[in-house]
Order: C-alpha cells, then structure tokens, then sequence
C-alpha cells in the first residue's frame, strides 16, 4: 500500500513539472508576439493591448507623433549585445544603450528631454515657429520637478551641448567691397549670407555648431498638483521636427526640409503689427491689411495643393523682420520666394503692377529669380490687368531679393497712392484676382522647374508699352 502511494506521488510530481514546463512556454511566445506586435500598433491600440496584457515593455519605444518604420522591427529585437557600439556622444544620455528611438536617430541632429521621477504620466506636444527659427516645446502631466536647462541635450554628429549657450561677443559683420561711388560688387545667390568673424578664445566659440541658440522656459500648475512646462527654443535654422518618447527620454528630430517635403515656397505678406507700410491718401486703407488679405486668399488656394508644402511668414498682424523673412526661405531651401506688396509715390499720377527680381541669378540656367518675376508679371497681367510697368532689377537696396539664395521675387501689386489704382485695389473681387494670378504663377513655375524648359523673356522695356489696362484706363 505505502509503496502504491510513493509511487502515485512521483507520478503527480512529474505531471506538475511537465505543466509548468508547458505554461512557460507559451507565456514566452505571448511575450515575444506582443514585442513584435506593439511597434506597428497606434498609440491608442498599443494602449488597448497594454490594459489587457501589461505594460508595455520598456525597449519597445513608442514615438509620440512618427511610428517606428516597420524595416527596423527586426533590430529592435537583436540583444543589445549584438548591436555595434553607439557613438560616444550618446553615453551622456540616460537610456541611449537600451533605446530602439536612439538607434533611429543616431545619425540625425537630436534634441533630447530627459525624463526624471514623475515624468512618467507626461506627455509632449510641439508647436513649430518657422519664421523666428524657433520651436514651442510643451510638457504636460509633470508630477515631479520641471525640466532643467541642463536636461534638454543636443546631439549634433559627434558633438554633444546641454544647457544655454553662451551670448558670442559682438562682431562686425564684413561687408562687400565697393566697385564703384554707387555699384556695389555683387554676391553669390547661392552664397551663404556673410556672418561676423568668431575668435576661437570668445566663450561662445565652443558651442557654434549648437542647434539651439537660446532657452526660454515657463510653468504652471494644475489643481491636481501636475505641472505643464513649455520650453521655447530658438534654433540655428528652420527644421521639420519628429517627436518621439521612451521610458528614458522624449527625442526630437531635426530634419532638413528638402528631406521631407519635394516643393517648397515660402510666400510673404510685406510689412505689418507696428510697420503699416504705406497708408491711402485719408487713412482709410493700409498697405500692411492689403497685403495680408491678398495673401490670406493665395492661402485659400495654396492649401488644397498637397503635393506642395507652403511657409507663411505671417499669418496675423505681427512684423517679422527683413532677414526673418528671407532667412526662411534659405533654410527651408525654398523652390520660390514671393513677397506680396502695394507701392506709393509722390507722384500719384504713377500706377500699374510690377515686380522685383535679383539679376545676379540670371546667369543660372532654367529657373531663376528673374524668369520667376517674369511669370509673375505675365499672370498678374491676365487676372488683374492693370497698366503692365515690367520686372526691376532690386538686388542693391532691397533686403529680401539682396539676401536671397533661392528664386525670389516681390510684386508690387498697384499704387495705393494713386486713386484709381486705390479704388481697384479696394474691390475683394480685385483682390481675388490677384490671388489667383499668384497662385496660377507659382503653378506654371512648378511646370517649369518639372520640365526643365527655358522660356524666352520679355525686356523691361517691352512689358511697359501697353497705355490701357482692361479697367479702361
């Protein structure tokens, strides 16, 4: 009996090991399909699986606004032993070793933002600033202390900042050298513009090739005792930027435009906030409201035009600066710039449209700052048809054709010190005219640049002989 009983037992012990053994096995393979699954879900889905199966594991990072393409799923999963070494730069971020994001992102520029205790819960959110070079960092949910300078790090190839960077020491700024009593000696289009000389025993000769330029940073507090931090970060140009988040950090790629985006244009509306611009005999009208709404309109159109991504560089009543204006479209590498305008004289007897152009471009072949004036004109010719006054060279005195290193024009659309001009200019119909002719210019710019073909050009003299427009005057 005793022995029918050992026996009895022994066979149930091995019944249990081989269970266990069983239960193992498939707890494994759930844990491996969930690994392989959760990179491709949504955040939302991701967060269905995890209510249902856990947490989600923490080498598995989950970027906040761009998923992780499915063609690096599979180093994801290699240990980490396998994987070669990161860079050494990377060493000064917590995480970057265990990261799936840092090895996306080891070859890009990185803005990283550590987490500490009680970031857990937080979230990140971004709000790009093009026209300032600057980029609204906001973080809601802190249940713990607000992010430091010292935490937002910056990798840039094999160099690593953190912290705010120094103010570099005022320098003067070289100028061209003068040819002439009024002619001065012409730059590269495709020059960079040229920027002071910087000592290397100046403080901020270190930090030069730093993405960020400066940090401003503000808190508030919720009633329930979490905090949302906004940072607002100037950068050296204007990226398109990619968040992403692990347990250890959120990441912010920063990506050259050209990269992301085929056509780009950058389209202005002169003046505004303080700078009127000009002002109708009487006050009634401003150049500055003119030019918004004609560029509000041009929007309208612009924006059901995917294949093309547009910068404003406003939107609202606010001034951005002269180099603001132009900088924009030299960092995005824009296709074409177009700054929209009314002009005004003394003489009130002047009126018709006509446009600006930089004639240092026309030695380039296909398109170029004066083909793209040239388009302009003929547009503004067919839609709104006022007197035809041609294309002005405008490269000496003006600063968004002297600074531009991309096909830049500006229209002046009409005379706002001219009556009839005024009362043209006044009428929305007119106003939508232009818009369209604008936005039909940038379209056959586009054809050209796909096609590649030059187009034979009118002369300035030639496109002024026309003494009637179809307003019958």
């Amino acid at each position: 009996m005793l022995r029918r009983a050992v026996q009895a037992s022994f066979v149930l012990l091995c019944l249990c090991i081989l269970f266990s053994a069983y239960i193992h096995r498939v707890m494994a393979a759930d844990a491996a399909f969930l690994k392989l699954i959760l990179p491709i879900l949504s955040v939302s889905e991701a967060g269905e699986w995890e209510d249902a199966a856990g947490p989600v594991p923490p080498d598995i990072a989950l970027p906040v606004a761009t998923p992780i393409p499915v063609e690096d799923l599979a180093q994801q999963d290699e240990p980490a032993s396998d994987l070669p070494p990161l860079p050494a730069v990377w060493k000064n971020v917590a995480g970057a070793e265990s990261s799936a994001v840092v090895r996306q992102l080891q070859d890009v520029r990185v803005i990283v933002l550590e987490k500490r205790e009680g970031y857990g819960g937080s979230t990140a959110f971004l709000e790009e600033l093009p026209t300032t070079r600057q980029l609204r960092v906001t973080v809601g949910g802190i249940m713990g202390d607000a992010l430091s300078d010292g935490q937002v790090k910056r990798i840039a190839g094999d160099a690593y900042y953190c912290g705010t960077p120094p103010t570099p020491t005022p320098t003067a700024t070289p100028s061209p050298i003068p040819t002439g009593k009024t002619q001065m000696a012409p730059t590269s289009p495709a020059s960079p513009t040229p920027v002071p000389t910087l000592s290397p025993s100046d403080p901020y000769y270190v930090w030069r090739n730093d993405v960020v330029k400066a940090i401003e940073t503000t808190a508030e507090m919720a009633e329930d005792g979490s905090m949302t931090q906004t940072l607002l970060l100037t950068l050296d140009k204007t990226y398109v930027y990619q968040l992403y988040e692990d347990e250890w950090n959120y990441y912010i790629a920063l990506i050259r435009p050209k990269d992301v985006y085929e056509k780009i244009i950058v389209v202005d509306a002169g003046h505004g906030g303080l700078d009127a611009g000009t002002i109708s005999q009487g006050g009634a009208y401003l150049e500055k409201n003119m030019n918004l709404d004609m560029v509000l309109r041009l929007k309208e159109l612009l924006d059901e035009q995917d294949q093309i991504k547009v910068y404003y560089t406003r939107t609202t009543d606010w001034k951005p600066s002269l180099r603001q204006r132009i900088n924009l479209a030299n960092d995005v590498e824009a296709d074409f710039f177009l700054s929209v305008h009314c002009n005004a004289n003394e003489t009130r007897a002047l009126h018709g449209t006509e446009v600006l152009y930089d004639s240092r471009q026309n030695a380039f072949s296909g398109m170029n700052s004066r083909r793209f004036a040239q388009i302009l004109l003929e547009e503004m010719d067919e839609h709104l048809g006022l007197y035809n006054r041609g294309i002005v060279a405008r490269e000496q005195n003006l600063t968004v054709i002297k600074y531009a290193e991309v096909p830049a024009a500006l229209v002046e659309v009409a005379f706002m010190s001219n009556a009839s001009d005024l009362e043209i200019l006044s009428r929305e119909e007119a106003r939508a005219q232009v818009a369209q002719g604008l936005f039909d210019a940038i379209m056959r710019g586009y054809e050209e640049l796909g096609s590649g073909a030059e187009q034979e050009e009118g002369t300035e003299e030639a496109m002024g002989q026309r003494k009637e427009d179809r307003w019958g005057r």
